[in-house]
């Protein structure tokens, strides 16, 4: 089963604007029984999706974690020259209206991203980034 390597979120806050610039960037390591299949079922392609969402891990009022936001794109994998190691990177610039799931007593927001690979004959892998403290 493939594996979901180095998932990293990063947010560029731009507060003067209420904006912020989300950056998801991994790489995809492919093992041999993987590859083999791909070179010879290039028509069945793995896909990424990549999902934002709001962590409530230390919330007093602790919930279940909030989906914020979906990429619009879905990553094809692999291309037409298959490897060992694929990168992919998502980005979206969204409004802090967006980002800002939590309110009350603790305003601070924390969010990751969760990335979803899928493919019709093997098993779903999903990996979590880290997460991202601000103030949104």
């Amino acid at each position: 089963m493939p594996q979901i390597q180095n998932a990293k979120l990063a947010i560029n806050h731009i507060k003067e604007k209420s904006l912020s610039e989300c950056t998801v960037a991994c790489r995809i390591h492919f093992f041999p029984d993987e590859l083999a299949l791909i070179k010879e079922l290039p028509q069945m392609k793995f896909k990424l999706k990549c999902e934002l969402w709001g962590s409530e891990d230390g919330e007093f009022l602790k919930g279940k974690d909030d989906k914020l936001w979906v990429f619009e794109s879905v990553l094809p994998f692999p291309d037409s020259t298959p490897t060992e190691y694929e990168s992919a990177r998502f980005f979206v610039v969204l409004g802090d209206d967006k980002l800002n799931e939590d309110t009350g007593f603790k305003p601070q927001d924390e969010i990751y991203s969760k990335l979803i690979l899928t493919h019709k004959l093997f098993p779903k892998v999903v990996r979590k980034t880290n997460v991202v403290k601000d103030y949104f």
